[in-house]
């Protein structure tokens, strides 16, 4: 670290929240202190991707916040440049403020430290508090209908912001036909971890979602991969 730093080089920490190993504010408190000693910045405590052996590692967004929240109050100023905790998904990076009350609402408090949208960044917004929540995947937007980051109506392709003044018109259908039902619709690739469609082979579900978090296309077998 001290030939690192001799270079001029600034290094800044982040390590991921991973239950049975350091699901524990002291032992993040001692981390970024030993770390401040050797100077370095802590940076960022990660929430658990929604990848691999998550069902086993993850921690749970409440438990996350309380461990992160537990350590950042034990430690001085130098140690609170770290930011936490994050999830880093598709929309951007969302950081989990709290969890409060709000018109009579159990709620978390969110924002995001960095999105797409640039107009996004530092804004807060909420979803309802649910206890087994782990991913933002399993979060329900709180006193709107949509997170901030999905797309409306008026955002969709081909209407621009603004300039559609009804939804999209409804495919004709043929005669005798039975209308679309709730059933029908794709789930929003968002929250879809628990709503995952039925008529989807169990294979391809987990690669689109799986696909859906990286935020990016997955390389195929025996083709090049």
């Amino acid at each position: 670290m001290r030939r690192i730093r001799g270079t001029g080089a600034v290094i800044r920490t982040q390590a991921p929240l991973i239950r049975s190993i350091n699901d524990d504010p002291a032992i993040w408190a001692g981390m970024w202190r030993t770390q401040v000693q050797m100077g370095m910045i802590p940076y960022y405590m990660f929430v658990e991707r929604d990848t691999g052996p998550q069902d086993y590692f993850a921690v749970r967004l409440a438990r996350g916040y309380e461990v992160f929240r537990d350590a950042y109050r034990s430690v001085s100023g130098l140690c609170r440049t770290v930011r936490g905790p994050s999830m880093s998904a598709t929309p951007g990076k969302v950081c989990v403020d709290g969890i409060t009350e709000v018109a009579g609402e159990k709620v978390f408090v969110l924002h995001m430290i960095q999105a797409r949208d640039p107009g996004l960044v530092g804004k807060p917004f909420f979803a309802r508090f649910d206890p087994a929540a782990t991913w933002l995947s399993d979060l329900e937007p709180a006193f709107a209908a949509r997170f901030p980051f999905e797309a409306g109506h008026d955002e969709l392709p081909g209407c621009g912001r603004g300039n559609c003044s009804s939804p999209p018109a409804e495919p004709v259908r043929p005669p005798g036909s039975s209308p679309r039902r709730p059933g029908d619709l794709k789930p929003n690739p968002v929250r879809s971890r628990s709503r995952r469609p039925q008529y989807a082979p169990a294979h391809e579900t987990k690669r689109n979602r799986s696909d859906h978090l990286r935020g990016g296309q997955r390389p195929r077998r025996g083709h090049g991969a």
